[in-house]
């Protein structure tokens, strides 16, 4: 049985077992499929058994390809598809879309809302922490010497 985990419009990845091992396996495989037309590029690798093809979805497709691997005895039994175009896919890739949207869109949202105050203390300034650091160092500078709170901040 071979698996096809990935497969795009001009390119298709599948594993192969019979030439996992076997790097003569390999590269006859890989070159028996640059022979087709269409096929712009063709390798495998025999550690992983997989077998990846770049094509030209004008000259060839996917379901052509499998059947010259069958045709030459390294495919046996079903092939399993892994396609973007597939409706589940579709539908998963939109809720990922969407997801990510709607949690970009609160991330945004915090920012823009957020005060120019560091860690919710209003009013708290230290030197690098907004916009205003520098006229805040200065004030902090200018105050007299008073009770200075352990990690450098003081309130104006």
């Amino acid at each position: 049985m071979a698996a096809c985990f990935h497969n795009l419009e001009g390119r298709l990845r599948i594993k192969l077992p019979d030439i996992k091992g076997s790097t003569q396996g390999a590269r006859e495989v890989a070159r028996r499929m640059r022979s087709i037309p269409g096929v712009e590029r063709a390798t495998a690798n025999p550690l992983t058994g997989s077998l990846l093809v770049l094509y030209d979805s004008a000259r060839t497709h996917a379901p052509e390809l499998f059947d010259a691997l069958r045709a030459w005895g390294y495919l046996h039994g079903a092939v399993l598809w892994s396609s973007p175009h597939a409706d589940g896919d579709r539908l998963a890739a939109a809720m990922v879309r969407t997801t990510t949207q709607l949690a970009l869109q609160g991330l945004f949202g915090a920012l823009i809302q957020s005060s120019p105050s560091v860690g919710g203390r209003s009013g708290a300034t230290h030197p690098g922490t907004s916009p205003t650091a520098p006229r805040a160092a200065a004030r902090c500078r200018e105050l007299p010497p008073g009770p200075a709170r352990r990690d450098g901040w003081r309130r104006h």
